[in-house]
């Protein structure tokens, strides 16, 4: 799916360049598939429970990539090759104050899910 565009350059010479359109981590056609549901430090610094707190932030990471999965899956089946994954995949992945979270054993089996799909 895409469209051919027929340019000139300042040159005067023709060129022709070939557009596909996607989108970036949401649809409208997908329900309840946000991939980039989040949480803020605030939010997490005020939880009394930092291993309950870590656990939400799991939960958040996991739900995110199981909607990406589904996003793929429906572009796949729409003939939809271009897609920008969220930068919010896994909140506070990066955050100085989580050194030491092992995030990745999170979301391993997610990704196991993912690959196996």
């Amino acid at each position: 799916m895409g469209t051919l565009h027929l340019k000139e350059n300042v040159e005067g010479v023709f060129f022709l360049t070939f557009v596909r359109l996607g989108y970036v981590a949401m649809s409208v056609h997908v329900q309840n598939a946000s991939p980039s549901k989040t949480m803020t430090y605030a939010t997490f610094s005020k939880m009394e429970d930092r291993q309950a707190a870590i656990h939400k932030l799991e939960q958040l990471a996991n739900t995110n990539l199981t909607n990406c999965l589904r996003l793929l899956r429906h572009n796949l089946a729409h003939d939809i090759h271009f897609f920008r994954l969220s930068s919010k995949l896994i909140p506070l992945a990066t955050h100085p104050e989580l050194e030491g979270w092992d995030y990745m054993r999170a979301v391993k089996d997610s990704l196991i899910r993912s690959s196996l799909s």
